[in-house]
């Protein structure tokens, strides 16, 4: 109740999330399967929800503000080019000139699960990119995200250390070298500044994978831990493979999301044995030990920033996400 009208956040959360390097924004933007076309379609400081079209950019540069922490944007991908200018020439005004701030085209493009996917596809055959979805996909990735750095750099061009603080990030799959070679043979290239890759150690069994669900939810937390480490061992290695890329294109490296992946897939997230046991992995003190690997893994490929996904989250069959569970 005391608290001035101005500051609309949670005096807890604000000191909970002070000083970080990074602020990634894509689930508050409501960024996956967005329908944000028109800059008049945005969400606004005063709307009675953000669920549905994420939270106003207003609101995103003043918590990134008052936490003193680089926010990280993602563009909706049906966003126009009118969207991308006032949604530029909003940060330059509104946000610390201090900060740093990470842009991107959308959220996980190669990712057919969402809709952004489908759509760069039907765009990249459309302006005749490439011959079939899956090359479209890429290619109208590398060519948005050009579009998009091009905007975005305009009204930072002009500020102290502009250039510098606008960090331009070009998505792509981490085990997937193929794609990111697509992209890497855009003029984006030229603009770009970091490669985005996902940093997940996963544990992801279903009804008829190897092994079975039924089989993973019988493990001993040792034989979890076990798995793990054999994952840790394969992310490493295509971490070194994306380095590499990074290297020969003068790029850094960082990771958009990781952290532990634990989490059934299909039929399998109804299994209530599989959800206790990767719960109980969760919270054991040995996942911190796997997350002290993972990180010196990560500065082994000399990786940059790196955003664990996500900030708050309860355990559930849905997967066991949040940094903290409340």
């Amino acid at each position: 109740e005391n608290q001035p009208a101005s500051n609309v956040w949670d005096v807890g959360f604000i000191a909970r999330w002070s000083g970080w390097a990074a602020l990634r924004m894509m689930d508050m933007q409501s960024t996956n399967n967005s329908k944000l076309a028109r800059w008049s379609e945005r969400p606004l400081p005063d709307d009675r929800t953000f669920a549905q079209k994420g939270l106003a950019l207003e609101l995103v540069f003043d918590l990134a503000n008052r936490c003193g922490t680089g926010p990280w944007l993602c563009m909706p991908h049906r966003g126009d080019n009118d969207f991308l200018r006032r949604a530029a020439s909003l940060a330059s005004e509104k946000l610390d000139e201090r900060l740093p701030l990470w842009v991107e085209h959308s959220n996980e493009v190669w990712n057919p699960d969402f809709e952004q996917s489908a759509y760069a596809s039907q765009q990249g055959m459309a302006a005749g990119l490439a011959p079939d979805a899956n090359t479209a996909r890429w290619r109208w990735h590398a060519k948005r995200s050009r579009e998009i750095f091009a905007i975005w750099s305009q009204p930072f061009a002009g500020q102290v250390a502009g250039t510098q603080r606008l960090k331009r990030v070009l998505g792509t799959q981490t085990g997937n070298s193929w794609g990111t070679q697509q992209l890497l043979r855009d003029p984006v290239i030229e603009t770009t500044d970091v490669l985005g890759v996902s940093a997940y150690v996963p544990l992801t069994p279903g009804v008829n994978t190897s092994p079975t669900a039924a089989e993973v939810a019988r493990w001993p937390l040792e034989r979890v831990f076990e798995h793990f480490e054999k994952e840790l061992e394969q992310l490493e290695r295509w971490q070194a493979e994306q380095r590499r890329w990074c290297a020969r294109h003068g790029l850094l490296l960082a990771a958009y999301e990781g952290g532990q992946h634990a989490v059934g897939i299909g039929e399998a997230v109804r299994d209530a044995a599989l959800e206790r046991l990767f719960t109980q992995a969760n919270r054991d003190e040995r996942m911190g030990l796997m997350y002290r690997r993972l990180f010196d893994r990560w500065e082994d490929a000399d990786g940059d920033l790196f955003c664990h996904f996500a900030s708050v989250s309860p355990p559930s069959r849905w997967g066991h996400w949040g940094l903290l569970e409340h």
